[in-house]
């Protein structure tokens, strides 16, 4: 993994053509910003996983989720039909990222996006096949 933040970190798997982005910790609206942008300038027709298991998301609010929704429909419109899975456990994550998901279907973002509890179910959503990226 090369870490592009103190809790962040893009992987991206070539023969799978997928790239896995990493949120530990207390993260902001910024710098979850600067590593979509660096998953896109890595591999921008990739499928992505954002694993967000072990992000906080206990600062953020609606301001938060609508202005990540604005940067992400910049970032779809440049490749449209993009399929992001986002891997979350906790409760709070749940909700953050589910009001994420609902606010980009909403305002018909060109992007599908799906949760999951574990990455073995976000990869095979995306039809990838499960490797270790990252361990």
């Amino acid at each position: 993994m090369i870490p592009i933040m103190g809790c962040l970190g893009v992987d991206y798997c070539a023969p799978l053509d997928v790239c896995v982005v990493r949120i530990t910790g207390d993260v902001t609206e910024d710098e979850v910003v600067g590593v979509l942008t660096e998953a896109l300038a890595r591999q921008p027709g990739s499928s992505i996983v954002w694993d967000v298991s072990a992000a906080d998301f206990a600062r953020w609010g609606f301001a938060a989720v609508a202005g990540l929704v604005s940067h992400v429909r910049t970032a779809a419109e440049l490749t449209p039909g993009r399929r992001a899975a986002i891997v979350v456990e906790s409760p709070v994550g749940f909700e953050f990222c589910r009001a994420l998901r609902d606010l980009i279907e909403e305002q018909r973002v060109p992007v599908q996006v799906a949760l999951f509890p574990n990455r073995s179910l976000a990869l095979e959503w995306l039809d990838v096949l499960h490797v270790p990226i990252g361990v």
